[in-house]
């Protein structure tokens, strides 16, 4: 447990989740300008829509210091302990941004929670698929996509840049949460098979 821990570096990951929480009090409201090329006015949304990507960021680099040969035949449920380390860390952050919100210190700081979840949970899929660098770009794209593309949220895809009081986008980002940290923990590693295979 303590080799895991130290491997996969928990202390550096947290922190990085902290720094998030810590710059989306003060500017979580601040706008961030955007193309919109669908047509109409240049988009201007809350920079809590992006200060998340940090996140999902961190939790790659968690990834990437995984030994997949060591623990594809470890005897310990290693990426168990991922997983349930994020869903602590997602849940916590989680309710210090809810506390944010309620006590009116940061509107936008809902939205921040929702994405720092959906964008984790898109790395972690990826992760099952591709490699550690695959799983903190997907995510930063999917963002973009959904801020040119997305309609202003109201595409029903469009979950990263839809407005704090949207339960579909609630629903949909811990949706793919939930299937993120379901896929690391029981999924097998698609690209090690690929490698051996090879």
């Amino acid at each position: 447990m303590r080799f895991w821990a130290t491997n996969r570096a928990l202390p550096v990951v947290t922190g990085m989740w902290l720094v998030t929480l810590v710059l989306v009090a003060p500017f979580g409201s601040t706008l961030v300008p955007t193309p919109n090329v669908l047509g109409g006015i240049a988009l201007a949304l809350p920079a809590a829509v992006l200060i998340p990507l940090l996140c999902s960021g961190s939790v790659a680099y968690l990834l990437s210091r995984a030994p997949r040969d060591w623990e594809a035949n470890a005897v310990r449920p290693v990426r168990v302990y991922d997983s349930a380390f994020l869903v602590a860390l997602g849940g916590l952050y989680g309710v210090l941004c809810l506390a944010l919100h309620v006590t009116d210190l940061q509107p936008t700081a809902v939205i921040a929670a929702r994405n720092a979840l959906g964008f984790t949970g898109l790395a972690l899929l990826v992760s099952r698929f591709s490699t550690a660098v695959s799983a903190a770009t997907v995510p930063t794209l999917y963002a973009v996509a959904a801020m040119v593309l997305g309609d202003r949220g109201r595409s029903w895809w469009a979950w990263p840049v839809s407005d704090v009081f949207s339960v579909r986008a609630l629903g949909l980002a811990v949706l793919v949460f939930v299937l993120g940290v379901v896929a690391h923990a029981w999924l097998p590693d698609w690209l090690r098979r690929r490698q051996v295979a090879r």
